[in-house]
């Protein structure tokens, strides 16, 4: 209910930033350079490839041999629900799809609690370790790393603690290779939204790479636990808006961060229609076989 309700007064926010910022974004926007913003795009489009080796490190071995090959399929295919109203339904669809072919509730409620402890924990770590190193907001990076660290080995704990006798109990070694692909996924998903970012002359030439890099995966982490907010909306535009502005106003700044979930839909529906393209000739093959 509160995602129902906080959705639009968010939506309202943003549409009030873009109205009193109208004049400085549009100056800005009309500097974007195109390559920088194709860029983001395709980094975004390529961590579709990235985002499945994540459930089938968890998966596999467990109730089914679910390929990776099947969980990029079933990834690509549901990409539509991901913008359904309530920002759950891309979770939900794909624990249905995997329930169907086999995989057990237990090891898909592992997977799901996994893909909701392990991304905060390295968003939040990764997050203060830039900043620090961009030598700003020392408080801001050092609580982050702190809550990362925590969130990180209580999640390890919690995992370990979800093992039954038809689930082994989820080691240390496959909980940092789950880490890794978790790291690498938030540093490209950062170097889009830098590429985006530097996409704009009069916003990079405010605030340093190392900067973006962190306020962005911090921005996240703070849109991703605000639960009332659907794909923290609203909440990530103003976090990142604070530190970010820089030149802009922090109306310009917000709708400007929130022009780069423009650069995901567009990413998105690349990976989309490249799937229907790929199922469509598969189709076709079978048929005339």
């Amino acid at each position: 209910m509160s995602r129902w309700l906080y959705a639009p007064a968010a939506i309202v926010f943003l549409a009030l930033a873009i109205w009193h910022s109208q004049g400085i974004f549009l100056a800005v926007v009309k500097q974007a350079e195109i390559w920088p913003l194709l860029l983001a795009v395709l980094l975004w489009s390529g961590l579709h490839l990235l985002t499945p080796v994540f459930s089938w490190i968890l998966l596999r071995d467990v109730d089914s041999a679910v390929t990776y090959q099947v969980l990029l399929r079933i990834h690509a295919g549901r990409l539509p629900a991901r913008y359904l109203p309530g920002g759950i339904w891309h979770t939900v669809s794909r624990v249905m799809d995997l329930h169907a072919l086999g995989v057990g509730r237990q090891s898909l409620s592992r997977m799901v609690i996994a893909e909701n402890i392990l991304p905060v924990a390295v968003a939040l770590i990764l997050g203060g370790l830039f900043l620090n190193l961009a030598g700003n907001a020392h408080w801001l990076a050092a609580v982050a790393i702190v809550t990362g660290m925590a969130s990180f080995a209580g999640g390890f704990v919690f995992l370990r603690r979800l093992g039954t006798p038809t689930i082994p109990p989820l080691l240390a070694v496959r909980y940092m290779k789950l880490t890794g692909v978790t790291a690498a996924f938030w540093i490209i998903a950062a170097t889009a939204f830098y590429s985006y970012w530097s996409a704009f002359p009069a916003a990079r030439e405010a605030v340093s790479g190392l900067q973006v890099y962190g306020i962005y995966l911090l921005s996240w982490a703070a849109g991703f636990v605000s639960v009332f907010a659907p794909q923290g909306i609203g909440v990530f535009e103003s976090v990142a808006g604070v530190f970010l502005h820089g030149a802009l106003t922090f109306s310009g700044a917000v709708v400007l961060v929130a022009g780069f979930r423009v650069a995901v839909l567009v990413a998105d529906l690349f990976v989309y229609g490249l799937f229907l393209i790929l199922r469509w000739h598969y189709a076709t093959a079978c048929r005339t076989r």
